[in-house]
């Protein structure tokens, strides 16, 4: 089963393959992704997914919520 996003103009879109359910759970929002989809903390090494992830502009770095909040 595909699941579907819908649109501003209420039509249904295919969600991106790497955002579908699979093997890997984000530490986070317990989302189920692909393995190819997954970020890690440049910190503490955590799985991440796209939606919980933070991003220091400085450095681009990838890190969670709760070693950015440590950061900060």
């Amino acid at each position: 089963r595909r699941f579907a996003l819908s649109d501003d103009d209420g039509t249904a879109t295919e969600i991106p393959w790497g955002l579908e359910p699979g093997a890997q759970n984000c530490d986070f929002c317990q989302r189920t992704l692909h393995y190819e989809a997954i970020h890690y903390c440049v910190h503490c090494d955590r799985p991440i997914c796209p939606f919980c992830v933070v991003e220091i502009r400085e450095s681009s770095d990838i890190v969670c919520s709760e070693c950015h909040e440590e950061d900060e």
